[in-house]
């Protein structure tokens, strides 16, 4: 990471300090959009639906909400 970028951009450092993924996560994201003949949007729209107890805890609170 750039070392400037906590001053340029501390939202983006936030995000990326709290997001945690899987290999399953990506693994059922992918095969979603295999099976459906979906795009990585529909994707991710499926996925924020889904799991909002999930990736709540990579924003801040009022982005969550």
């Amino acid at each position: 990471m750039n070392v400037s970028l906590t001053d340029r951009a501390p939202g983006v450092v936030e995000f990326l300090e709290n997001y945690e993924t899987t290999t399953d996560i990506a693994s059922d994201a992918l095969t979603y959009i295999q099976e459906e003949d979906v795009d990585a949007h529909d994707a991710a729209i499926k996925f924020l639906e889904e799991n909002k107890d999930i990736w709540t805890e990579w924003v801040p609170e009022d982005v969550a909400d």
